[in-house]
C-alpha cells in the first residue's frame, strides 16, 4: 500500500495516477492539521477537500489528520518540527478543550462512515462545488457525506425509489443517515433558484 503527508499542491492528480496504476492497493491519506489561526470555514473546508472527503471519493480507504491534541502553543514538538500546527483539538493551561474547526470533518466522516463497512461511489460530477460519498452495509442503511463549496442548489437522491431533496446554501457541509439500502444514492444537482 501508500501512505504519505504534507504533499505540496492538491492530492487529486497522485490519488487519480496511483488508483490507476495500482487498483488493488491499499491508499492510506494522512496529512497534518492546520497551521496558525483558525478560519473555520476555510479550515474546514480544505480539511474535507485535501484530507477527509475528497480523497476517499477519489479512492483512499482513509483519510485522516493528525495532531489529535496540542498546547496552546502547538506543543509538543519534535525538535526542527514546524513551530505552528494546531490539533484536531487543544488542550488550555486549566484542563479545557477547545474543539478546532477540523472536528468538523473528522466528526461528519466518523457519523457517516460508522459500522459501515463499504464505500458507495456517487456520482456528483455534475456540480464542480459538491464533493459527495457514500458508505453502506449490507444490513444497515447507507449514508452519504457531502460538502458544498459555494451557491445555493437542490440535491436530489434517490434511494429506494424513494426521492430525498435537501437544499444546500454553500459552504456546507452534510451527513444524511437512513437512506433504504437497494438502491445506492445519486445526487441530481440542479441548480435553487432564488
Amino acid at each position: 500500500g501508500t501512505a504519505w503527508h504534507a504533499y505540496g499542491g492538491t492530492p487529486s492528480p497522485a490519488l487519480e495516477a496511483l488508483r490507476a496504476a495500482h487498483p488493488s492497493k491499499h491508499i492510506l491519506f494522512t496529512e497534518q492539521t492546520a497551521h496558525g489561526k483558525p478560519n473555520f470555514a476555510g479550515d474546514v473546508a480544505w480539511s474535507l477537500q485535501n484530507c477527509l472527503l475528497k480523497p476517499v471519493v477519489l479512492g483512499a480507504c482513509c483519510g485522516l489528520q493528525w495532531n489529535l491534541a496540542l498546547d496552546p502553543s502547538g506543543g509538543p514538538r519534535l525538535h526542527g518540527g514546524p513551530g505552528n500546527c494546531r490539533g484536531l483539538v487543544t488542550l488550555e493551561a486549566g484542563g479545557a478543550m477547545r474543539l478546532e474547526p477540523e472536528c468538523v470533518g473528522i466528526w461528519h466522516m466518523c457519523r457517516g462512515s460508522r459500522g459501515r463497512t463499504s464505500f458507495v461511489g456517487i456520482d456528483g460530477s455534475q456540480h464542480s462545488s459538491l464533493v459527495c460519498a457514500g458508505f453502506a452495509h449490507e444490513s444497515e442503511a447507507r449514508a452519504v457525506i457531502m460538502w458544498s463549496e459555494v451557491g445555493e442548489k437542490r440535491i436530489q437522491i434517490c434511494s429506494d425509489g424513494h426521492w430525498y431533496e435537501v437544499d444546500v446554501t454553500g459552504p456546507a457541509v452534510l451527513t444524511l443517515e437512513g437512506l433504504p439500502t437497494s438502491i445506492i444514492p445519486v445526487p441530481d444537482i440542479t441548480p435553487t433558484v432564488p
